[in-house]
């Protein structure tokens, strides 16, 4: 990866909704099934996970979290963008799916299920997450696009994750957004609710593209301290800090991204112990 591509964020394709809701669509009835078989006391079971789908390291796809099957053998499902095809894996058996020919999501579930169901997966997996019959709308270009773009978005936030002490996840794609995000977890404090209270880093791709950080519980006062490089915070719907993609001018995005996130750690670890 040469310097430039490794600081400046690639673009994310023009007139992509329908691509991107498809690739949702895709996301939603892929994890339908690890939803209902396995469980993580970190979601993460229903998110994709970056793996590399060549020899070369270079490509990267999303996959499941794997199931084991009656054998023995893992059960996963890949949504390799840069080959625009899904790829259902039950041990060395495999089916697949061609992104270009605009498969439903009804169809992708149903498949994943009914293969889990003949190598002895028990689960009860609800079908309404890919309950979408409909011919689906795939462009390679955008999908190819947006892969470049959550390609960069993954190593930047790996890279700044991996500098954080304590627990962390990610980065994975959350298929109820379809933003890429890593989280960061205190030991010792919990949310109203019991849950441990957490710092989430991600990035949201859809409609006015932009950055966040996401500490949670939130405290208002943490809103008076002004972010840098023009990031703004979000008090709305949800808490914490965001940067829209157009205050990135491409001189040092992925420095730019991660001093942010380590803007909100400095701020706000104090109170998370």
């Amino acid at each position: 990866m040469s310097a430039d591509s490794a600081t400046r964020m690639p673009d994310l394709p023009n007139d992509w909704d329908d691509t991107r809701s498809s690739l949702q669509a895709y996301a939603q009835a892929m994890t339908a099934l690890p939803r209902a078989a396995t469980e993580h006391h970190r979601w993460s079971h229903v998110a994709l996970d970056p793996v590399s789908t060549d020899p070369s390291g270079e490509g990267l796809g999303f996959r499941t979290m794997p199931v084991p099957t009656q054998s023995g053998a893992e059960f996963a499902s890949t949504l390799d963008v840069a080959s625009h095809r899904i790829i259902v894996s039950a041990g060395t058996d495999q089916h697949v799916f061609d992104l270009t020919a605009g498969p439903a999501a009804h169809d992708v579930g149903a498949t994943i299920a009914g293969i889990a169901r003949d190598v002895g997966i028990d689960a009860v997996v609800d079908g309404d997450r890919y309950a979408d019959r409909s011919v689906r709308r795939y462009n390679p270009d955008a999908a190819t696009a947006w892969l470049g773009n959550s390609t960069w978005v993954c190593r930047v936030l790996a890279d700044v994750t991996a500098g954080l002490v304590g627990e962390t996840t990610g980065p994975h794609l959350w298929p109820h957004g379809f933003d890429i995000a890593t989280e960061w977890y205190s030991a010792t404090i919990r949310d109203a609710d019991g849950g441990d209270a957490q710092i989430a880093a991600g990035f949201y791709p859809a409609g006015n593209p932009y950055f966040y950080v996401n500490p949670w519980p939130f405290d208002a006062d943490w809103a008076d301290v002004v972010p840098p490089h023009g990031a703004t915070w979000h008090t709305e719907g949800w808490y914490g800090v965001e940067l829209p993609v157009d205050r990135l001018d491409g001189t040092d995005d992925a420095s730019v991204v991660q001093d942010l996130v380590r803007f909100v750690h400095e701020l706000t670890r104090p109170a998370f112990g």
